[in-house]
């Protein structure tokens, strides 16, 4: 058996014909381009992307803490971290609650009251026969 050619599996005619002859100038065109393409690539992740991969990754790292400190005694842990693990996220809601009251008390006492400008009087109109009998 004869051994064939990988250009006879695609066909005779690709290999007859001749490779195009390329013209210095296309070259210099092509790695310019390849070049320009590679110095202005944009960025990876913009800067928002990046501010959530940082709180994605912190709060992961938090809760990771959380769960580790809730369940200390079972780890061999000191158990007082159980007693942190639950106290701290209470008393943080609390004082998030108490600041917030504190901020709609701050704006509340600091708004000038709104100027209500008195409606105009409407004009009396007299009672005349034509208007009594319009009604």
């Amino acid at each position: 058996m004869t051994r064939r050619n990988s250009l006879d599996t695609f066909g005779s005619e690709m290999a007859t014909k001749p490779l195009p002859r390329i013209v210095k100038s296309q070259v210099v065109t092509l790695f310019y381009h390849a070049e320009r393409h590679i110095t202005i690539r944009e960025p990876l992740l913009n800067k928002d992307q990046v501010y959530g991969a940082v709180v994605l990754v912190i709060s992961f790292a938090i809760a990771v803490v959380y769960l580790v400190s809730l369940f200390a005694h079972y780890l061999a842990l000191p158990s007082w971290l159980t007693w942190w693990a639950i106290a701290l996220p209470v008393i943080l809601a609390v004082l998030a609650l108490l600041t917030i009251c504190m901020w709609i008390g701050w704006v509340m006492l600091t708004t000038p009251p709104p100027e209500f400008e008195e409606p105009a009087p409407k004009p009396i109109e007299s009672k005349t026969k034509e208007n009594v009998s319009k009604a």
